[in-house]
């Protein structure tokens, strides 16, 4: 039987770390066992890949139903109905006077319900008014009744345009 004895190997000049020399049979454990970390690191490196491409697709699925979260249901996948609760309506006011700001067009709607956003729209140039504007209510019955009484209504000076928003009319930089 072999005896394993370990030889130091002085370090030189142009190798600064001092290593130890063993025999042909610790070597060859040596090669097991770096073999052994290797296959533990690429089984790392396996699993943080598939983690990666679970998140990415799982993210690629929420932005999708995202989309759709408006036209169908979460249940069933079946249209839902257009005063569906939960859903909020998006009402469009344009012909605003310049002047108009979120607060003033807030309490133009308020006295018709509950607000959850009023926004004026602002030119990102010169940091003034578009002339309109996007108010969102989650009540159906209570945007309805504002859209009627607010269309044509004079606010500073101006008669506003009043209907529910169509989905490509919001711009797509939210505050």
């Amino acid at each position: 039987m072999e005896e394993i004895q370990e030889d130091p190997v002085i370090a030189t000049q142009d190798d600064p770390i001092t290593t130890t020399a063993t025999t042909t049979e610790s070597a060859e454990n040596a090669d097991t066992c770096a073999s052994a970390q290797c296959s533990y690191i690429y089984g790392a490196i396996a699993a943080v890949i598939a983690i990666i491409i679970i998140v990415a697709v799982l993210a690629k699925g929420k932005s999708g139903s995202a989309k759709n979260q408006g036209k169908q249901s979460k249940s069933n996948g079946a249209p839902r109905p257009a005063g569906a609760p939960g859903k909020l309506v998006e009402i469009y006011v344009g012909n605003l006077n310049y002047d108009v700001d979120d607060a003033i067009l807030l309490k133009q709607f308020t006295k018709f319900g509950v607000i959850k956003s009023a926004r004026v729209v602002i030119n990102r140039h010169n940091n003034k008014s578009k002339g309109y504007g996007f108010v969102e209510m989650p009540h159906r019955e209570e945007a309805e009744i504002a859209i009627k009484k607010l269309n044509n209504h004079d606010l500073m000076g101006r008669p506003m345009k009043v209907n529910e928003a169509r989905r490509d009319s919001r711009p797509f930089d939210k505050r």
